[in-house]
């Protein structure tokens, strides 16, 4: 579904080339910063929490490992 920035992107390519850029320059810009501030403020709590930290890797890692288990068990059915 688009969102309220695709609309006013469409809007203004549709006034000029040169607005459609500009809106979508600006869209970007602000993404980039919003995400930018987001894992800054990930990255803070995770600093100031090892132990959420050892959890995260601890979880990340066996998702990995259930991701391996499931390709390996995967391709043994295919007769890979």
């Amino acid at each position: 579904m688009p969102d309220a920035d695709f609309t006013v992107l469409v809007r203004n390519a549709l006034t000029s080339r040169r607005a459609g850029v500009a809106c979508a320059v600006g869209i970007a810009g602000g993404l980039l910063v919003h995400t930018a501030l987001a894992v800054a403020g990930v990255a803070a709590v995770l600093a100031a929490v090892p132990a959420l930290f050892r959890a995260l890797q601890i979880v990340g890692g066996g998702y990995v490992l259930c991701l391996a288990h499931r390709a390996g068990t995967g391709a043994a059915r295919r007769g890979r």
